[in-house]
């Protein structure tokens, strides 16, 4: 990855600091006119974009290798909840609340 500080002019308006991935993610997605120059950070010399995409290639990715056969070979072993007991528990929860509120009820109708 570039680190390179990248400046833009257009229509004499200066823009930056862009890196040198983001000047080609510009051009990839056509955001750059053919009227935009480019210079590096520190250097005086402007340049068309056309001849600063050429001379400032993005560099590759490096490759790494991956071990794909210990990821894929992994099973899940996690068990799915059970859901039947929080069923059953939630209406002996509800009960009991209903309890609770019909004989504080009949407290308030006693007293």
């Amino acid at each position: 990855m570039s680190t390179a500080n990248i400046h833009m002019s257009r229509a004499f308006v200066e823009f930056g600091p862009f890196t040198l991935e983001e000047f080609h993610t510009f051009k990839n997605r056509g955001i750059l006119r053919d009227t935009d120059y480019f210079r590096k950070e520190g250097e005086s010399h402007w340049m068309h974009v056309a001849e600063f995409a050429l001379s400032h290639p993005l560099e590759a990715p490096s490759k790494t290798k991956t071990n794909k056969s210990s990821s894929t070979s992994k099973t899940s072993t996690t068990k799915p909840a059970n859901t039947s007991s929080k069923a059953a528990a939630s209406p002996s929860k509800t009960t009991s609340k209903s309890s609770s509120a019909q004989s504080a009820g009949a407290k308030k109708g006693r007293a």
